[in-house]
């Protein structure tokens, strides 16, 4: 059993942090080993069993009261140091990706990674995100949905929130993604509000007899204004409560996004990703595991029956996975 690291940098997306974290604690749930997360920054606030902790960690918590700020002082001043010795080559245990290739799968998905000689180490850093584990995250969703646990407050608010819903109705989130998107892969994500309205469009009417209710989830402001003749709610949450919200969909249409994506998987629903494919630049990767459909005819069966989504059944016999997917595919 060994200490295993993730010394990622404390900031950026949620719903990467959130995949980094999944992948890595499915390989620690598999192997016995111990799990530290300081490089999920003030993430791990949000989630009860991670909360309070200078080195959040799900399989090994040790409360401190500590100020805030001294924690946050203190975890950056770790995930530096220890960045910048796995940099220079000074830090025994670094689990780096192979050379060549964009990414890594860890076990159970590959049980034939990391080496030997890594195996045999105490404590192992992994210093960004560059690992998936589709087997993994299936196999141990349980533990990971509980470790991810929010807080009572924010699960009474996202509670709150569902009730003002209609249950007898179809609940579909709309990630309107915008923000980084405008030049994230040239902007090739980013859509105007009339994109997203025509999807609405075609799942209000493929769904008709469910009677769909859209909720608007955005990182700029958005009036349902935008999207006419359509039953429409604006979530108006911060990022927390967006995915917590977001969770309680029977579906999130959007772009490609790591945060729905993970939405869906903490919730039991599904991913609808439109527009272009992951693997149009090589990320195909970060998807793999998770609900994720790339259709209105694959929503509708997956809606129907959760298992027909090709993403869960990532590692049985007749969906291959490229388990170091090479820098030179296209």
């Amino acid at each position: 059993m060994a200490e295993v690291w993730l010394v990622n940098r404390a900031t950026g997306q949620m719903g990467n942090r959130l995949m980094f974290f999944a992948a890595v604690y499915a390989w620690c749930l598999h192997e016995g080993h111990d799990l530290f997360c300081p490089g999920l920054g003030g993430c791990a606030e949000f989630f009860t069993p991670l909360a309070g902790q200078l080195w959040p960690s799900p399989t090994r918590p040790v409360p401190t009261d500590l100020h805030p700020a001294i924690i946050d002082r203190t975890r950056q001043t770790r995930i530096d140091r220890t960045r910048l010795l796995a940099k220079l080559h000074l830090l025994p245990g670094v689990v780096r990706k192979p050379s060549g290739v964009v990414a890594y799968a860890l076990p159970p998905t590959d049980d034939s990674f990391p080496p030997a000689n890594l195996r045999r180490r105490r404590r192992l850093w992994i210093p960004a995100w560059r690992c998936f584990n589709p087997v993994g995250i299936q196999r141990y969703r349980a533990q990971i949905v509980a470790a991810l646990t929010p807080r009572p407050d924010l699960f009474k608010a996202a509670d709150d929130f569902a009730a003002t819903l209609d249950p007898a109705r179809l609940h579909i989130g709309v990630h309107v993604r915008r923000g980084d998107y405008r030049n994230f892969l040239g902007g090739k994500h980013f859509h105007p509000a009339s994109v997203y309205h025509q999807q609405m469009r075609a799942l209000a009417e493929r769904f008709a007899d469910r009677q769909p209710q859209f909720v608007i989830f955005s990182d700029e402001p958005r009036n349902p204004g935008e999207f006419p003749g359509l039953d429409v709610i604006i979530s108006g949450g911060d990022m927390i409560a967006d995915l917590l919200r977001m969770a309680r969909m029977h579906a999130v249409v959007g772009p490609m996004s790591s945060f729905s994506a993970m939405a869906s998987y903490l919730g039991n629903g599904v991913a609808y990703h439109f527009g272009p494919h992951a693997s149009e630049d090589n990320l195909q990767w970060v998807y793999l595991g998770y609900p994720v459909v790339h259709s209105i005819d694959e929503l509708d069966a997956a809606l129907g029956d959760p298992t027909t989504i090709t993403s869960t059944h990532a590692g049985t016999p007749g969906y291959p996975i490229d388990l170091r997917p090479r820098k030179d595919h296209h």
